[in-house]
């Protein structure tokens, strides 16, 4: 166990570097000027949780980015950055510098491309510009001219949500988002472009924004309690699972019954989803599709490629009486 943990923090300085199915291998140089040997892909990842915990999204795209990769002759060189494990506002500028440092030196090497985390901002990727290796963002999309990106297709996942909802005969919906999370807000505005095609009154949607900052959910039920006591929706849209399980909460607190009062659909389909009681009904973002279309980008100069979500109905919504 001593010497795999040694291995793995090897990788993550660049020391060594693993090739699927063929071995773990030692970089001829220095980590920061060696060159990648052909057919090597550049990752700048989060630090990826262990399988235990509840979130493993992330993990799910990165092992199928790999499976891509390794279904051909590539393989990939890995770095984890703790601080992606941050919101951009508490990345601080020293983790910022870092970040840009190691993305410009993985750039310098003979990858055929780099693929960035979905937390790596903009104005970084921005610095990185232009490149004559393609960079591809992985799980949203940047504004960067020149960046191929991979997302889910959130325009689909509103279409989706709003033709569920009213075939149950929901009308009045609350939407609680982050407003600091950029596929909330695109599905945002889809909402608000799609809603009178439902046959759903401007005045019967009220969207909500907030944000967490200590992970403590508290933003989420405030939000939420403004909303169920302002508007009285029939049912509630979360922005993500995290932000469902805190209206499960706030409902319950108000002596709501799930869904017999109120009916709650969210978009991840997260490992907390099946768990909350009762199940939540959510729009699941296809991490294998994401990870897999990630892998293939970086040899096919397409600008976007959006992902369709896939409903998991539970039991967190039924019928308006």
């Amino acid at each position: 166990l001593t010497s795999r943990r040694a291995i793995s923090e090897l990788v993550e300085e660049g020391v060594l570097y693993r090739r699927q199915g063929k071995g773990t291998f030692v970089c001829e140089n220095e980590p920061a000027s060696a060159p990648a040997a052909s057919g090597c892909t550049a990752c700048v990842f989060r630090k990826l949780r262990p399988r235990s915990e509840q979130d493993n999204f992330f993990l799910e795209i990165v092992e199928a980015f790999e499976d891509e990769i390794s279904d051909g002759d590539g393989y990939m060189a890995y770095k984890g950055m703790a601080c992606l494990n941050l919101s951009c506002e508490a990345m601080g500028l020293s983790a910022e510098n870092e970040l840009l440092t190691v993305a410009q030196r993985m750039l310098k090497t003979d990858i055929i491309g780099l693929v960035l985390d979905e937390r790596f901002p903009d104005r970084l990727i921005q610095e990185l510009m232009p490149s004559d290796k393609p960079i591809v963002v992985v799980n949203r999309k940047s504004a960067v001219d020149g960046v191929r990106c991979v997302a889910p297709d959130m325009n689909a996942f509103a279409l989706e949500i709003l033709t569920y909802l009213t075939e149950l005969g929901h009308r009045r919906l609350l939407y609680v988002y982050d407003v600091l999370k950029p596929e909330q807000l695109e599905m945002l505005e889809a909402f608000q472009r799609e809603i009178d095609h439902f046959g759903i009154p401007a005045d019967d949607f009220l969207a909500l924004p907030c944000h967490e900052t200590d992970f403590s959910g508290k933003s989420y039920r405030l939000t939420t309690e403004q909303g169920l006591k302002a508007h009285r929706p029939t049912a509630v849209v979360a922005g993500f699972d995290w932000v469902a399980s805190n209206v499960y909460a706030q409902a319950t607190s108000m002596g709501l019954t799930i869904p017999g009062d109120l009916s709650v659909i969210s978009t991840g389909d997260f490992a907390m989803a099946a768990d909350l009681d009762p199940p939540l009904t959510t729009l699941r973002i296809d991490t294998d599709a994401l990870g897999r279309a990630a892998a293939r980008l970086v040899r096919q100069p397409q600008h976007l490629v959006t992902i369709p979500p896939k409903l998991m109905e539970r039991a967190s919504c039924a019928h308006v009486a």
